[in-house]
């Protein structure tokens, strides 16, 4: 598997374009809105104009080399997670794209996704992801003096850390932080 290297434009009123898209079709524009763009480090034409756009400070890396991209989606608009009843958390409605066609769809708002108990003693980090049907679930982290965001799996994005708290039963007080990569 080739390396990636997440990118990003300068300016918001130029893009640019590496390499080509597959089957040679003309690839995703990249733009100050959409950060980061993976650039597949493994084509000599992505790396090419890599080297073309960063000389001129069209450009920037905003990342570190991966030998993988963590997600084949990205936010485009939307999907904030919020307290639901009880243990259950809501994601707001929005809009994801995939990387590889830049083809969109549309999440509809969703309602009482599950949430594991807390436990007595430690806080713990869950993560709320979608797959790439936008169909929501959790991923219930480890409890610990130091809780760790769990790894989303392959094809699926991440929208959101929870902060479960220790001996806490209301998702009204968990800590609800945005994790989603927006390209």
């Amino acid at each position: 598997m080739p390396p990636y290297l997440p990118v990003t434009a300068i300016s918001r009123s130029q893009s640019v374009r590496l390499g080509h898209g597959p089957g040679n079709v003309v690839p995703a524009e990249i733009s100050a809105a959409i950060v980061p763009y993976y650039a597949d480090l493994g084509d000599p034409l992505v790396r090419r104009d890599l080297q073309r756009h960063a000389a001129v400070g069209a450009i920037v890396t905003v990342g570190t080399v991966s030998p993988t991209i963590s997600s084949n989606l990205y936010r485009s608009s939307g999907l904030a997670v919020s307290a639901g009843s009880t243990t259950t958390v809501n994601l707001a409605s929005g809009v994801v794209t995939l990387r590889a066609t830049g083809a969109t769809q549309n999440v509809g708002a969703i309602t009482g996704i599950a949430v594991a108990v807390s436990d007595t003693t430690h806080d713990r980090w869950d993560l709320v992801r979608i797959n790439n049907a936008g169909v929501p679930s959790v991923v219930t982290g480890v409890p610990a003096a130091s809780p760790a965001l769990p790894a989303a799996g392959s094809n699926f994005m991440p929208v959101g850390k929870v902060v479960v708290h220790a001996n806490d039963s209301a998702s009204s007080s968990y800590t609800y932080t945005t994790a989603y990569p927006t390209a």
